[in-house]
């Protein structure tokens, strides 16, 4: 209950915060129960005033606000102001920022004047507007024009460019350089493991060959297990680390040539769960995705679409779709290699038994795109590591923010450094600003779309992060409106928090931040 309670004085608190904001500022402030189209006015100029006077009493108070600005906007801009201020336009625009502002030309009386019109939700389920009305300044208007003039910002426009293409190709050589390293000691793992196993022989990489093939195939055949290219490649270099438990299996059972009896199985089939607890101490630069993936394959890759695998009897779809596609991959090699109880068995006849049944029953989706992959498998078989063209190693987390652009401001030079190396960690490109006025004159100086993010300090001498954050909202652009601010901040009152949402920014998090935290925040705000 308190919680509750605590929730719905956070949304009072928050729509009373907009509406005394704004009606200091404002001509005209109004809140609208977008259900009901119940409104009420908090301020209206005088000269507002007047021309609701001239409407029809009777009417209900929003459409006599829909007669208002017919009455108030230039002819000529009716249309596309009509257009712009449309419901549905306006919840659309205030899914990606906290406020959403159109601009137009009144007459009243015989002159013309240029005003603003803002949108801002009241709660969070946008259940409710707070609209606002004032003029805005020709020659501010005319100051904005001429800071985005492109000739006026050619010359900063090129040196941030070259800044951004220098610091881009020292972190993809950075990356490459670890996703190497990364790889190569994932494989020394497998082979760790195989090594006890002499008639495995290359059974880890062939198991990411057929698994890539396979997971590729899925992809194109079936969309509704969402995968990307960089989900197969996840799966691929995941399941390298499928039978990591094996380490842990006796000799006696692991390299026994015959049959196991009823005992040894039970013994082996442990290698699942205990390579998830030799999993659970993977190195920490492993992004989250990478490591909840290689569990899944490690874990499952033994299940059955009829619940008789291990260790957990799963069936159906709650075997993750990781797992299946390296199951039919492990077992594809285990048929067509040789083994001490075995002669190796042909494509053909490999592919038959699978899809007889004789390796355990498989889900119908994936059976179909392991069909349609039968050559390619069988190509494989032969050709190798040929087969392929060069791949991408996914096991860093420097993959998650690749090809990212953030404005970093913090005026602290060592809460700067530190966030930019987290940042380029993860595959962002990271520009500084040591202050609120330059991140500002750095934010109009590039062209408009330059920066995917910024992350802002709140507190800085000078302009503090809700002021820059205030004015990059102002700036009259679609990419200033809308580009995700993520707050960074050590309070934690809530008027403080309070103030950052205000201002326009998305989000915040409480120093000290941790990389994950980060990460999220900045790949959720962007989505």
């Amino acid at each position: 209950m308190e919680t509750s309670g605590l929730l719905q004085q956070k949304e009072f608190s928050q729509k009373d915060a907009v509406i005394a904001v704004l009606a200091n500022d404002y001509e005209y402030v109004a809140y609208i129960e977008l259900k009901t189209k119940d409104v009420t006015l908090y301020r209206s100029s005088r000269t507002f005033e007047a021309l609701f006077n001239e409407i029809d009493k009777n009417l209900p108070m929003f459409e006599r606000i829909f007669v208002f600005f017919k009455m108030l906007v230039l002819p000529e801009d009716l249309e596309g102001f009509m257009r712009s201020t449309a419901q549905d336009r306006v919840l659309l625009e205030l899914q990606s920022c906290p406020s959403y502002e159109v601009f137009f030309r009144a007459k009243i009386g015989e002159d013309v004047f240029y005003y603003k019109l803002r949108f801002a939700a009241a709660d969070e389920n946008v259940d409710s507007l707070i609209v606002g009305l004032c003029s805005f300044d020709e020659q501010a208007r005319a100051q904005i024009r001429h800071r985005e003039d492109a000739d006026a910002r050619s010359l900063v426009e090129k040196q941030f460019e070259a800044i951004i293409t220098e610091r881009t190709s020292e972190i993809q050589a950075k990356n490459k350089a670890l996703n190497r390293i990364n790889e190569e000691i994932i494989e020394l793992l497998g082979d760790i493991t195989e090594a006890r196993d002499v008639e495995s022989g290359q059974h880890i990489k062939r198991v990411k060959g057929f698994t890539r093939i396979l997971a590729e195939q899925v992809m194109q055949d079936w969309p509704q297990f969402k995968l990307t290219q960089n989900k197969v490649e996840i799966i691929t270099s995941a399941s390298a680390l499928h039978d990591i438990g094996k380490i842990t299996i006796p000799d006696a059972i692991l390299l026994k040539p015959g049959k196991l009896n009823s005992a040894e199985f039970d013994i082996m089939k442990t290698h699942s769960l205990n390579g998830c607890d030799i999993l659970k101490h993977a190195p920490q630069d492993w992004s989250e995705a990478y490591l909840s993936t290689s569990l899944e394959i490690c874990r499952s890759h033994h299940e059955k679409w009829d619940g008789r695998g291990y260790p957990d009897g799963l069936k159906g779809d709650q075997i993750p779709i990781s797992a299946q596609i390296v199951s039919i991959a492990d077992c594809y090699d285990a048929l067509t290699t040789k083994r001490v109880y075995k002669d190796a068995y042909s494509p053909e006849k490999a592919f038959e038994m699978i899809f007889n049944g004789e390796c355990g029953a498989f889900s119908d989706m994936i059976m179909q795109s392991f069909g349609k992959s039968r050559e390619r498998f069988a190509d494989y078989l032969t050709k190798g590591s040929q087969f392929f063209t060069a791949t991408t190693s996914v096991g860093i987390n420097a993959e998650r923010l690749a090809g990212i652009r953030i404005l970093l401001v913090e005026d602290n030079e060592m809460s700067r450094m530190m966030a930019r190396e987290m940042l380029e960690g993860e595959g962002a490109t990271v520009i500084e600003a040591k202050n609120g006025a330059e991140a500002l004159e750095m934010f109009n100086a590039v062209v408009p779309g330059t920066f995917n993010a910024i992350l802002m300090d709140v507190i800085m001498p000078g302009m503090s992060g809700v002021e820059v954050t205030r004015a990059i909202r102002q700036i009259d652009n679609p990419h200033a409106r809308s580009i995700p601010i993520l707050a960074l901040t050590s309070a934690t009152d809530e008027r403080a928090i309070r103030d950052c949402f205000l201002s326009g920014m998305n989000s915040y998090l409480t120093k000290p931040v941790k990389i994950s935290s980060l990460t999220e925040a900045l790949l959720g705000l962007m989505k």
